[in-house]
């Protein structure tokens, strides 16, 4: 009799270790996302702050000048880099040869676009048909210096954090499994 109290106190208590740990893996995981993306997000809007400062400075005309500077901020930074015309052209992009640019549609009704024409900032979680994965993007508005006003558009693949909490989540699960 005293061993199946025994078992049975056993059982309940590993029921509620499972279901505690359980739940705490997934809140974990979930927090551990939006965390990893909110971190990124306050990268890419300072590197695209930064290149704001560059492109004001260095954009005297916008359709000579953007491919080869979306080409070098996006190698420095290591985050695609578009420039858009004010009318949503797409002048420049980093992972667009400047022959294929006139193919792309227009990026004036895109998100963040929208959402820097009206708050001077805008982001966006995204999937890209372009590179055929989900980014997050961030765009700010700039002036040249010639005075024409355009956006100018960061944006990273999400597959890194991706990576990341899955990487973390497996030791989470280990640990879990441990305990």
């Amino acid at each position: 009799m005293k061993l199946k109290i025994r078992w049975q106190l056993m059982a309940s208590f590993l029921l509620v270790i499972l279901v505690m740990g359980g739940t705490l893996y997934f809140s974990l995981s979930h927090i551990l996302e939006n965390y990893l993306i909110a971190e990124t997000g306050a990268g890419l809007v300072a590197e695209a702050k930064l290149a704001r400062l560059t492109i004001n400075r260095e954009i005297g005309d916008m359709r000579r000048d953007a491919p080869a500077l979306a080409a070098a901020i996006a190698r420095e930074s290591r985050a695609r880099m578009t420039i858009i015309s004010a009318q949503g052209e797409v002048l420049g992009d980093s992972e667009v040869n400047p022959g294929e640019l006139k193919e792309l549609e227009n990026h004036g009704d895109r998100p963040e676009v929208q959402q820097a024409l009206h708050t001077g900032q805008g982001s966006s979680i995204r999937y890209s048909a372009t590179l055929r994965l989900p980014m997050l993007y961030v765009a700010f508005p700039f002036q040249a210096t010639d005075g024409e006003k355009g956006f100018l558009r960061l944006a990273l693949p999400l597959s890194s954090v991706q990576q990341t909490k899955a990487g973390l989540t497996a030791v989470l699960g280990l640990a879990l499994a441990l305990a």
